[in-house]
């Protein structure tokens, strides 16, 4: 599993011009305007890019084609995949706490609940959702059909808002964290026990 992880971590470096892009402008914007939502939607667009890069190349380079030749079960092989997207989670989540440090002294502690929690539970969810897609119907065909599940998501976040407000106001920030933890936790958890069951159902 080790050199499955290797092997995504290091298509990394075929984005490292849009890393560099992304991190320049970043800093520029957190440093003359303190535009905390603006990375914060930066960090969240750098977790989609690398989470599902490597289906992308995997595609691009016939890898699925031989993978198996390999002394790797496809459990192995997809757990690889999972494990590497919580990686980027935990490499997002870290450069979202340094943004919400950096400003700090600008940010209301509602305002860094709400943030976090998004962060916390968005970036999971988001691969959670995606990645069975990909595995059934393939890198290309898979992101076009997620877009109309995430536009759902997006519409009942936006109609539910002032709900989401109410509960922010009045629930524990520590509570509304560990509930967003457990929720996440268990949403990849199946996530990756349908991507496994999808991809045993495949012919070799």
């Amino acid at each position: 599993m080790i050199g499955l992880l290797r092997k995504d971590i290091y298509y990394v470096k075929y984005t490292w011009k849009v890393l560099l892009f992304m991190s320049i402008l970043g800093s520029v914007i957190l440093w003359t305007k303190e535009q905390t939502v603006f990375v914060t939607m930066m960090i969240l667009a750098l977790s989609f890019r690398f989470s599902f890069a490597p289906f992308t190349y995997d595609n691009y380079s016939k890898w699925s084609e031989y993978q198996y030749s390999l002394p790797v079960s496809k459990k192995t092989v997809v757990c690889s995949r999972y494990l590497f997207g919580v990686l980027v989670f935990f490499v997002c989540l870290l450069l979202h706490i340094i943004n919400m440090t950096l400003t700090s002294q600008k940010v209301e502690d509602q305002y860094y609940v709400l943030l976090s929690t998004g962060v916390i539970f968005f970036i999971p969810i988001a691969q959670a959702i995606t990645f069975p897609f990909l595995y059934y119907f393939g890198p290309e065909k898979g992101k076009l059909y997620t877009i109309p599940v995430f536009i759902m998501i997006a519409v009942i976040i936006v109609s539910s808002s002032g709900l989401l407000s109410t509960i922010i106001s009045y629930v524990n920030s520590i509570i509304l964290t560990i509930v967003s933890i457990v929720f996440m936790t268990v949403c990849y958890l199946y996530s990756l026990s349908l991507s496994i069951r999808i991809e045993n159902e495949k012919i070799k």
